[in-house]
């Protein structure tokens, strides 16, 4: 019996989602750029770091 490669249809490719493009590029972790963003929660009033982690060619 002949092993039979799974064909994947028209309606597959229709919903596959693909990742962000600077995560597909490699460029951004948006793990890390989350954490560095994130503050402890045990910090109140406390001015919030709001900077963007980015690897840029230059």
């Amino acid at each position: 019996m002949a092993f039979v490669k799974a064909q994947k249809t028209k309606a597959y490719f229709k919903r596959f989602q693909v990742k962000f493009k600077r995560r597909r590029e490699g460029k951004t972790d948006y793990r890390a750029r989350i954490r560095l963003i994130n503050q402890d929660k045990n910090k109140y009033n406390t001015p919030k770091y709001r900077f963007v982690v980015r690897f840029v060619s230059s």
